[in-house]
């Protein structure tokens, strides 16, 4: 589970005129929304990379599998892209890490997503049943998720400022 406290974004968006409360919330809530769609493909491609046993965007890399699950895997043919990929077995795990859809200014969760957006904070949370155990050997998500919610704020403000 993610939960992330979004900074006030008043100080990056100038408006023509002074909104009621509630386009003020409705607006917030837009900003998240898309602020949870980037995270999600920032996060995604983070995980793709550790996988593939490379050092992500923010310079974090799990623990290479051991020689036994490596033939394990081969011997499975539980490859992804042609090569054993670390925690990738079955893709439900990856499945579930990867955005979905972003319609009507709101994210649209997948099966195995769980999303709850407030006008202070963004949760995020993958449903499946061993996501826990594996997050506790290695993280599924982005360690430095402010830095990451900074990167997503800055792609999300161009699209919010069309809103």
């Amino acid at each position: 589970m993610v939960l992330v406290t979004v900074p006030s974004w008043r100080d990056e968006v100038r408006v023509k005129r002074k909104l009621t409360r509630q386009e003020l919330f409705d607006a917030t809530i837009y900003l998240h929304n898309l602020i949870l769609f980037e995270v999600l493909k920032i996060n995604y491609k983070a995980y793709v990379a550790k996988a593939k046993g490379q050092i992500d965007s923010f310079g974090e890399q799990w623990t290479p599998l051991h020689e036994k699950t490596i033939k394990w895997k081969r011997r499975k043919k539980l490859l992804y892209s042609g090569k054993v990929a670390i925690n990738i077995r079955y893709r439900k795990l990856l499945k579930a890490l990867k955005p979905n859809k972003f319609v009507n200014g709101r994210y649209v969760p997948s099966p195995n997503q769980q999303v709850t957006i407030t006008s202070r904070s963004i949760r995020f949370e993958v449903t499946i049943e061993y996501a826990e155990a594996v997050d506790n050997v290695r993280p599924i998500f982005i360690e430095d998720m402010g830095t990451c919610v900074k990167i997503a704020m800055k792609k999300s403000i161009p699209q919010y400022q069309r809103y």
